[in-house]
């Protein structure tokens, strides 16, 4: 693969954001003319990669109906009923949708979407060393992505369910959980601290999950959700 080279008015990104209205993407294309976009990444930003990994096998099937039946009207890769963030900030920038890294037969004229469904940020040695076996597609990155307020997605109040009301906090969201997203992104910030310090012409944007999400829940009503089923998910992971 070709080195990137960066220049002082080249933009790097984490794309790891919810929401694009947390920063202004169209400013930042009138200063710096931004012409591609480079995506990192698991399940939150995977167009097409995990699906078109040999040997994967995923427990929800983004190759599979529901899934981009709003926007594309067809099973894409992408874990969503339509677009991802990603999609959405191309759009903002004027610039097509990231294509998967290994759609072989794509354009990367604009940048490539590099993300993997179940990717983790550690090496997998070290889940080895502690017993934890990963899939055989795992790709771990090298740098701490943020991650989103764990307790509160019906997947994991499915799995942990808990007679115990004081293990829920005031949104009905798993305490513990939460405490160790809240614990992982304090290192993230620290660590994207210490990049930019070593690469201060770069402009590193950390979009933040966890506050983003937990802003929805609060305003669930303001943003069109129902307060009542917010935490359950339409189908297959209960909550």
């Amino acid at each position: 693969m070709a080195t990137l080279s960066l220049t002082q008015c080249s933009l790097f990104l984490l794309l790891i954001t919810l929401a694009a209205s947390f920063f202004s993407p169209s400013s930042a294309q009138t200063k710096c003319n931004i012409k591609s976009v480079y995506q990192l990444g698991d399940s939150l930003a995977d167009a097409g990669n995990v699906i078109r990994t040999p040997g994967a096998t995923i427990i929800f099937h983004a190759d599979r109906s529901p899934y981009g039946e709003t926007f594309f009207r067809r099973p894409t890769g992408r874990f969503s009923n339509g677009r991802v963030i990603t999609d959405f900030i191309s759009q903002s920038f004027k610039l097509s949708f990231l294509n998967a890294y290994l759609d072989r037969g794509a354009s990367f004229t604009q940048g490539v979407n590099f993300s993997v469904a179940g990717a983790t940020a550690l090496n997998t040695s070290f889940w080895t060393a502690r017993n934890i076996r990963l899939p055989t597609w795992n790709t771990p990155l090298s740098n701490q992505l943020g991650i989103y307020p764990l307790g509160c997605l019906p997947l994991y109040l499915t799995t942990f369910p808990d007679n115990n009301t004081s293990v829920y906090d005031q949104l009905g969201c798993l305490r513990n959980f939460n405490d160790f997203a809240s614990y992982h992104n304090r290192y993230v910030n620290r660590a994207m601290a210490n990049l930019q310090r070593e690469f201060p012409n770069v402009s590193i944007v950390y979009g933040d999950f966890y506050g983003a999400i937990l802003t929805l829940i609060h305003r669930a009503s303001f943003f069109g959700f129902n307060q009542n089923t917010l935490l359950s998910a339409c189908c297959g992971t209960g909550g």
